[in-house]
């Protein structure tokens, strides 16, 4: 069958487009193979750093790369100096039929606009909060006033339409947030 021919070469194909950095290290943490884009991530080539230990290469990170002897599977967060962007560095061990660890496949996420979308998310997020909490704060002295016994008809009057003007304010707050929303699903973030 030709399923076998067909396996080994749709791997490999794999391994050199995947659109994230893969390097393959044995059990001393040598680099055994990488692939292009952890070619472009590290700013080195394959030849340049075979063989070579992974704490060498992420020199910034040595300690963390040498934490992964004694942590079955490693994750972390990383920057990149050169690149300025942000990678989720996963080391996952390898292992045999005989469940004898082989070495690790070691993957770079670049997660840089996932961290930067968070960041305008959450500055956001403080925003919408301080500006829907001032109209709130404003509607509940309001409602307190309402119930005073003090107050004339004129006056609960004039109290309902600044709660109604309050209450405008905040459902055009709510559509402009809705209206972003929709916009940026259609957007590729």
């Amino acid at each position: 069958y030709q399923l076998f021919e067909i396996v080994p070469i749709a791997l490999h194909s794999v391994f050199r487009n995947v659109k994230s950095g893969v390097i393959i290290i044995d059990t001393n943490s040598r680099i055994l193979e990488l692939n292009p884009k952890a070619e472009e991530i590290i700013g080195k080539t394959q030849n340049a750093v075979l063989g070579c230990p992974l704490p060498e290469v992420f020199t910034e990170y040595g300690k963390l790369v040498n934490e992964q002897n004694s942590i079955p599977e490693l994750s972390a967060e990383i920057e990149i100096g050169y690149s300025e962007r942000i990678f989720e560095f996963q080391i996952n061990p390898i292992f045999d039929d005989a469940n004898n660890r082989m070495g690790s496949v070691v993957m770079l996420y670049d997660i840089t606009q996932r961290k930067h979308v968070l960041k305008e998310l959450d500055a956001f997020a403080r925003t919408v909060a301080h500006d829907l909490k001032t109209p709130l704060a404003i509607q509940s002295s309001l409602t307190e006033l309402l119930t005073s016994k003090d107050l004339s008809s004129k006056e609960k009057s004039e109290i309902l339409v600044e709660v109604s003007q309050g209450a405008n304010k905040m459902i055009n707050i709510i559509d402009a947030l809705l209206l972003l929303a929709s916009v940026r699903n259609k957007g590729d973030i």
